[in-house]
């Protein structure tokens, strides 16, 4: 099971949680359509709802760096300077799982 994958954390600038929001969900809506992408779940804090958490899974790394060339990809890493205050990426490495070969 060695596919690329990365949880992510992004705290959102004071005033922003919305437009954070929304930017994820239009990034979520067009990464459904990427036949490579695998896993993508975005997620809000239930203890602080400025901060979103990210896990993906991709079938390999052509399927990531597709993801990543993706002009709603893209457009989002151009927005987060303005709407983010933090930003953590840490690479996985998935060794088991439940229903997900």
């Amino acid at each position: 099971m060695s596919r690329p994958a990365w949880i992510t954390k992004i705290v959102a600038k004071p005033g922003q949680r919305e437009a954070l929001k929304q930017l994820n969900e239009s990034v979520c809506a067009e990464s459904r359509k990427e036949p490579g992408t695998l896993v993508y779940v975005m997620s809000q804090s239930s203890e602080n709802p400025d901060e979103f958490w990210y896990f993906d899974v991709y079938a390999d790394q052509k399927a990531f760096e597709l993801h990543c060339a993706s002009a709603p990809f893209k457009h989002m890493s151009a927005s987060l300077a303005e709407i983010v205050a933090e930003v953590k990426v840490t690479p996985l490495s998935p060794f088991a799982a439940v229903n997900f070969d």
